[in-house]
């Protein structure tokens, strides 16, 4: 297609309207995905876990298979983040969302790596991943 013809604005427009679309595709494989946890088809085709089947059934790279699926996962209970991806809010932002367990709305406020940045500060450790970091400081070998 020959996009000089364009004007600027009309080109921009049709990367917004592309992403927007395919936040709504998104928003559907999240559904989707969510059914096949349920019927729990990775196992019945011997993967190890549903990003693995993810990735192999879909040609992706493992680690976009886990992020489609811890968000999957996450949103489960938080259906107002699956909505405004349906609406057309990019993935990015609605994974980044999903990793803060309170409700912050859509934190228009910030660009992605803000909310990123916001999430990564809320994370909670607990007392075991703790223990286990004290424990793994040290290289042990044995002769």
């Amino acid at each position: 297609m020959d996009w000089g013809r364009h004007s600027t604005d009309d080109l921009e427009q049709r990367l917004l309207d592309n992403r927007a679309e395919r936040s709504r595709s998104h928003a559907v494989d999240m559904g989707i995905l969510e059914e096949l946890d349920r019927r729990q088809v990775a196992t019945g085709d011997g993967c190890r876990s549903l990003s693995e089947w993810v990735a192999a059934r879909f040609d992706l790279g493992l680690d976009t298979a886990r992020m489609m699926v811890a968000t999957m996962r996450r949103t489960v209970e938080r259906p107002q983040l699956r909505e405004a991806l349906a609406d057309g809010v990019s993935f990015d932002r609605i994974e980044a969302l999903s990793r803060i367990s309170e409700d912050v709305g859509l934190a228009e406020h910030l660009d992605v790596a803000g909310v990123r940045r916001e999430a990564a500060r809320r994370v909670r450790i607990t007392a075991e991943d703790e223990h286990r970091s004290a424990e793994d400081r040290f290289l042990v070998l044995q002769p």
